[in-house]
């Protein structure tokens, strides 16, 4: 499915009639005054989701640099860059070549993270890769019988793979992709 990621709407027009039911948002009311009060002049008052009855998942991929599992002391790599460095400059000049830089790219830690906000509770889902971790979210909400009436609020960047991942998991229910814009 080709999705348009419009602020403010649904993931296409076909989810559009799922969030028709008034019910599920906060009275426009309130909405325009807090506006008002915020300063806040562009906003759409269905773009605000009743707390009592969205879920709101933000979801995102996190890569860190590996980590050593031992870290050296100062001293030992002092000692090591200088070996190094030693080496170096013998090969540089048995070649005699210029000095090269060394062309290391250092090793990611890849893994996804979920944060789960539902009127019963907020939640903390990590795991490796976004098809598993959403899978633990959609196992959550069956067990814990919230699947059946509250739609779902995702709040995550524009990776087209989450976006992707979240249609694949969640298409049969009520959701929403809101894009988080630098």
């Amino acid at each position: 499915m080709d999705a348009n990621f419009v602020p403010g709407q649904p993931i296409d027009q076909e989810r559009q009639a799922l969030f028709d039911d008034k019910s599920f948002f906060m009275d426009p009311i309130v909405v325009a005054e807090a506006a008002e009060n915020n300063g806040i002049t562009d906003y759409n008052p269905t773009d605000y989701e009743s707390p009592s009855k969205a879920i709101n998942i933000s979801a995102d991929d996190i890569g860190v640099i590996f980590q050593k599992l031992a870290r050296q002391t100062q001293k030992v790599k002092e000692e090591q860059k200088a070996k190094e460095e030693q080496k170096v400059k013998e090969r540089e000049h048995e070649q005699g070549k210029k000095k090269r830089k060394r062309n290391v790219k250092p090793r990611y830690v890849e893994h996804s993270v979920v944060h789960f906000q539902s009127s019963d509770g907020t939640y903390v889902f990590n795991g490796h890769g976004m098809a598993h971790v959403l899978g633990l979210v959609l196992g959550f909400m069956a067990f814990n019988g919230m699947l059946s009436n509250s739609p779902l609020v995702f709040f995550t960047d524009g990776a087209r793979c989450i976006h992707d991942e979240i249609e694949k998991m969640f298409s049969f229910t009520k959701f929403k992709i809101v894009l988080n814009r630098i």
